[in-house]
């Protein structure tokens, strides 16, 4: 009689999805938003007092100026007659000095007739007359120079490349230098302020530190303007309400950036990376249990290993995995393995 055939037959393995995944380079980024703010402000006072007689086209409120570019232009009649007075002046103390010393050189020669050697002193010298037009002339000179700057001065100029904040002045007032006749804040320079909470910034301090950091600003409109700055300061908390801890930087504009500055208030969207610090893998949010633990495909047989968290950057978790340089992730069905269970592996497309 033949024995009878056996019933037993191996059960099918639980299939799952594996990632092979490597090491590599990974930047960590933190969302914020970014205030300007102006880092000069300048109030506009003339140096002289009279009657505003021109005011350019440019001279409104929200413009932007140029550096030097003129703004207000004041009657200049009072200044022209000072300036002339002025220079007359300067010329008849040239006259006066030169008849002084005329007569200093006819006294030292009538000195050398009668005393036949010798030098004359005091006043048979004329010394103190000539110092005295000499310091006439001195006084001359720099009263020009004072009638030079009143006149230069009936022009107000922008101080420097910005936009105008407040206008004060209109044709036909008068203004002194008591009168602020406009606002000017710098283009050429701004303040970027960004919150960021506690465990950001212990993120951003563990991944190279601040000064390491690179920063991307952008106006949330679609395919808005971009700007990009290196490394940040820390500022004290200075929010009551939101209790954020503020990082700063300083932007200027460089010489040959066609790009202008975000304008002072603008809110921008910020994207802060911090330095590349060591090899990591990228693995899934899903992929990770409960207990932070990740499963790996180990030769037919599932391997559950913890995983040492770094930072969390565009939906997945940039972290070491022990000692492994090339791994293959489970990423499916997670709550259904174990660590020790027999499977058989179906590997996904890159």
């Amino acid at each position: 009689m033949s024995s009878p055939a056996s019933d037993t037959q191996e059960s099918p393995l639980y299939e799952v999805r594996v990632q092979p995944l490597s090491r590599a380079q990974y930047t960590n980024t933190v969302s914020s938003y970014a205030e300007i703010q102006a880092h000069q402000t300048s109030q506009l006072n003339p140096l002289v007092s009279a009657r505003v007689e021109w005011i350019s086209e440019k001279f409104e409120v929200g413009q932007f100026v140029s550096q030097d570019e003129p703004l207000v232009r004041v009657d200049t009649t009072d200044f022209e007659f000072a300036l002339a007075q002025a220079q007359q002046q300067v010329q008849q103390a040239h006259v006066e000095l030169a008849e002084q010393r005329a007569l200093q050189k006819r006294a030292q020669a009538d000195w050398r007739t009668v005393n036949k050697s010798g030098q004359p002193t005091g006043l048979a010298a004329r010394g103190p007359y000539v110092k005295a037009t000499q310091a006439k002339l001195d006084a001359a000179e720099k009263n020009v120079t004072k009638a030079e700057r009143d006149l230069a001065a009936t022009e107000i100029k922008s101080p420097y490349g910005g936009w105008i904040t407040q206008r004060n002045v209109s044709l036909g007032d008068r203004i002194s230098p008591q009168d602020a006749v406009a606002q000017l804040i710098s283009a050429d320079k701004v303040i970027v302020r960004i919150p960021v909470t506690v465990a950001q910034l212990s993120t951003i301090e563990h991944a190279g530190g601040l000064s390491e950091t690179q920063v991307l600003l952008q106006r949330s409109e679609p395919a808005g303007e971009k700007w990009q700055l290196q490394g940040l300061s820390l500022r004290p908390v200075t929010e009551t309400e939101t209790r954020n801890l503020m990082l700063q930087a300083i932007m200027v504009r460089q010489d040959d950036s066609k790009t202008a500055l975000p304008f002072p208030g603008e809110v921008l969207e910020a994207q802060i990376q911090t330095q590349e610090s060591g090899e990591y893998f990228a693995i899934p949010e899903s992929a990770i249990n409960e207990r932070g633990e990740v499963f790996l495909f180990d030769q037919g047989v599932v391997r559950a290993v913890a995983i040492d968290a770094s930072f969390r950057t565009q939906g997945k978790v940039v972290a070491g995995v022990g000692q492994f340089e090339d791994i293959n992730l489970i990423v499916n069905n997670t709550q259904r393995i174990w660590d020790g269970m027999p499977v058989k592996s179906r590997v996904l497309d890159p």
